[in-house]
């Protein structure tokens, strides 16, 4: 199966590739569910068509698997792959875990001097991602992400990023279906930040267990509340403790759940997954994992038990949901952690900075 690019996509590619023969090093930036890896792709057909050999490169086991979906189907190749015990040999195009290449120096080497893509590029200020970008010395290099900033809100030209290729804001993909819209709902039930530390520009996670305690009995009551359907449903908790302690109130109360944490097994994962998409599982209860690089269209609802400041991950999160998805008239943002008093809606626009902190206002708002 072959895709045709939509127009937005085949702008946003025109341009990366301009950047490139210019010289420079550039950041595709588009929303969660605006298809970067299907854009990935495309850049990557055309640096074969010019000859080059191509890394393109994640630090996920879920994001790796699409990456590779998407090279198979748009351009009908199976990419070598550099990602733990599934590594296979090296090919023209080779598909790399970044945490596996930085306990690869040898890896590294033979894959030195390629263009490199590199998904949720926003990572590339890690010690590990400038280690091994170093020694890849590539031909020429282009990042993509939804958010081209640190964690702190900084953006990325200090760290090798020297052009932001800015996409369509989320109103405009909502506008023409490429997104679905949303609702999202303060919840009644919310958990009190006052006097929580500050680090690293978010909540102190280790001073936030006592505050989420305190609505575990009310988090079932508003997701009934706020999803009567009991639509699919992602939630995201402080650690993985809280985790485990939701899982066991949903299913107390008759609801299926399951925790999905980096430490699930890969077949657990995918079995978990698959149920979710089926509709046999009604609630993933996560913490990290699934902020970043996870596609599930089914996922209709996200509720948020974990405040934050970071704009990046807020974004992520919401991202997750908005996947388009037959029957999904609308996804469904349940926010137990006052979020969208201090971040932008999910389809406000943001003007990103490649050389400043993005400081985005949140415009006032009613919430019915």
């Amino acid at each position: 199966m072959m895709f045709t690019l939509r127009d937005y996509q085949l702008q946003l590619v025109d341009a990366v590739d301009r950047s490139l023969l210019e010289g420079r090093r550039p950041c595709l930036v588009a929303p969660t569910g605006s298809g970067k890896t299907v854009m990935l792709a495309e850049l990557v057909s055309r640096a074969l068509d010019s000859g080059e050999k191509v890394i393109v490169a994640a630090h996920r086991n879920e994001i790796i698997k699409q990456l590779v979906r998407s090279l198979d189907e748009h351009l009908g190749l199976m990419p070598g792959l550099t990602s733990g015990p599934a590594s296979t040999g090296i090919k023209l195009v080779q598909v790399c875990m970044m945490p596996t290449l930085a306990r690869r120096p040898l890896a590294v080497q033979a894959l030195s001097g390629r263009t490199v893509f590199l998904d949720e590029a926003h990572h590339i200020q890690s010690k590990s991602y400038q280690r091994i970008l170093e020694d890849l010395k590539p031909g020429r290099f282009a990042g993509a992400t939804a958010t081209p900033i640190t964690p702190t809100g900084g953006g990325l030209g200090k760290w090798g990023i020297d052009e932001l290729v800015l996409g369509p804001q989320p109103a405009a993909l909502m506008s023409s279906g490429a997104l679905c819209s949303y609702k999202l709902y303060a919840a009644p039930a919310e958990i009190d930040v006052e006097g929580v530390s500050v680090r690293r520009g978010d909540y102190a996670v280790d001073e936030l267990m006592e505050r989420v305690i305190r609505i575990n009995g009310s988090v079932v009551r508003d997701y009934r509340r706020f999803n009567p359907k009991q639509a699919p449903t992602i939630t995201v908790t402080i650690n993985i403790e809280h985790a485990h302690a939701l899982c066991e109130i949903f299913r107390s109360e008759g609801i299926s759940a399951q925790v999905v944490i980096g430490k699930t097994s890969q077949a657990d994962r995918q079995d978990a997954f698959r149920r979710f998409e089926r509709g046999e599982l009604k609630v993933i209860v996560s913490v990290a994992l699934i902020d970043e690089g996870l596609d599930l269209p089914a996922a209709t609802c996200l509720q948020v038990l974990r405040p934050t400041k970071s704009l990046r991950l807020w974004k992520q999160l919401c991202g997750r949901v908005l996947r388009p998805s037959p029957g999904k008239d609308h996804a469904i943002i349940l926010d137990h952690g006052g979020c969208w008093t201090r971040l932008p809606l999910p389809d406000d626009a943001i003007e990103w900075n490649l050389n400043k902190r993005t400081k985005p206002k949140p415009k006032p708002v009613e919430i019915d």
